[in-house]
């Protein structure tokens, strides 16, 4: 969903309300819908997630319509980027 704001610019709901709650979004990261709901800009339903962990989710089909399915996968995806970033192999 996308909204005009008093400067005239066109902006992502999601990401003005994250914004509001939580300051600057970090660079390389991008507003997720837990609920996998573009409609659904609830501030419980949002998530600030670097944009490889979202290319690794969308990639596998890890994205749930459960927000608590969704947010143990993003914890999943990057537990599995710190053992690669270690060395550690995944047995």
């Amino acid at each position: 969903v996308v909204v005009k704001c008093e400067d005239g610019k066109w902006r992502y709901k999601n990401r003005l309300v994250y914004e509001s709650e939580h300051g600057a979004l970090p660079d390389g990261h991008c507003v997720m819908f837990l609920d996998n709901n573009p409609l659904n800009c609830d501030i419980d339903n949002l998530m600030a997630v670097p944009r490889t962990i979202v290319a690794m989710l969308a990639g596998s089909g890890m994205i749930s319509e459960e927000p608590r399915i969704t947010e143990t996968a993003v914890t999943w995806c990057r537990l599995a980027l710190a053992l690669g970033e270690t060395g550690i192999d995944e047995e």
